[in-house]
């Protein structure tokens, strides 16, 4: 396999910085397969995996590298605090979705150990503690109601703690969330597509798809003129492309930035969200409330911050959310978009499903 490639932004992320992204060569002819899985980021190469480890002769095709798009500008956040608060699933579909919410990213974390473990993937991965915290005046009372929700959902583990150990995050009340993670997704994607070769599958970058049609075969057309027919087809693209509007109808993009600094002092490896930038914020009922992510990574033998801010941010609030994150490391606004179940009708949220055997992937949902 070659390396180096595309990417998705002007500037190099911190994982582009500390890995290279694997291109191999381009589909030069039509080939059957069981499966074919379009997409070469996380939950691609993922799924590719897990289909080859049964037994399948499994094709994974990307336009541009392994792990060139989103996944290369991910927070690397392996969680069960999720973005769509429990409550907020609960009270539009239901405890029993809920349920399946934290049961499904907790096995999305166990399986990404359990492949990192067995085949000695060296990406930086490492279990830790995650914190969610109110902004200065949030509320109380709807955090409780949210750890409440959090235990019906099956996650008996996640507790209110007075605080947040060596930090200098003030706030009236914290949830610690016990065995969340955090790897490389560059350094993951990487050895795990080596693992797919040794299986017997064959990966394609510089493939674009053009058509994707359904049968008693599924078709996957390329811009190239060739065709792989599998018996089963997933979609694991960041923006489905196998259906032009239940899902695209309901997206809206948004921009997040990083900066990365280096860390001076001892500080504990842990994650770190608020609920939102300030008290106001958590009032917003339409449109993503904008929030930090935090982490820690360690780089030749240091630690590294990194801090996102949205781009709609005026200097007032990027100074203000400075403060309030103190010693935390990695900050990222993240962007909820149209799936956010506070914004969201119950039937809209049900539209990640695929028709037949087209499968739009996540992480998430990728249970053993």
């Amino acid at each position: 396999m070659q390396t180096g490639g595309e990417r998705v932004g002007e500037n190099r992320s911190f994982w582009e910085r500390t890995a290279q992204k694997i291109s191999t060569q381009p589909l030069s002819e039509s080939l059957t397969a069981d499966v074919c899985v379009v997409g070469a980021g996380i939950a691609g190469v993922t799924t590719a995996y897990l289909a080859a480890r049964e037994g399948r002769y499994v094709v994974l095709i990307d336009d541009g590298p392994i792990g060139g798009g989103m996944t290369a500008r991910t927070t690397a956040h392996l969680v069960n605090a999720i973005d769509d608060r429990y409550i907020d699933i609960e009270k539009f579909l239901g405890e029993e979705c809920a349920r399946f919410t934290a049961d499904s990213h907790t096995s999305a974390i166990d399986c990404a150990e359990r492949i990192v473990r067995e085949h000695k993937i060296d990406c930086n991965f490492e279990r830790l503690d995650g914190y969610l915290f109110l902004p200065p005046g949030g509320s109380v009372t709807e955090l409780m109601e949210e750890l409440e929700a959090i235990h019906r959902a099956g996650l008996h583990d996640v507790e209110r703690v007075d605080s947040i150990p060596n930090t200098q995050i003030n706030s009236d009340a914290v949830l610690r969330f016990p065995r969340q993670a955090q790897f490389h997704p560059l350094k993951y994607l990487n050895g795990l597509a080596r693992v797919i070769g040794d299986l017997g599958g064959q990966i394609f970058t510089g493939t674009r798809v053009v058509a994707v049609k359904d049968a008693d075969r599924v078709k996957v057309k390329t811009s190239d003129g060739h065709t792989i027919t599998a018996q089963a087809a997933v979609i694991a693209t960041n923006c489905p492309i196998n259906d032009r509007l239940v899902i695209h109808s309901k997206q809206a993009p948004y921009a997040t930035y990083v900066v990365c600094l280096r860390v001076m002092r001892e500080v504990d490896h842990a994650l770190f969200w608020d609920t939102a930038l300030t008290a106001e914020d958590e009032k917003q009922e339409i449109g993503p409330i904008p929030y930090h992510y935090v982490s820690c990574y360690r780089r030749f033998g240091q630690r590294h911050h990194a801090r996102d801010t949205r781009r709609h941010l005026d200097c007032r609030s990027y100074r203000r959310a400075r403060k309030s994150v103190g010693e935390a490391v990695r900050s990222i606004t993240k962007d909820v978009e149209a799936a956010s179940a506070r914004r969201l009708r119950g039937g809209e949220r049900k539209c990640c499903g695929a028709i037949s055997r087209l499968h739009h992937a996540r992480l998430g949902e990728i249970r053993r």
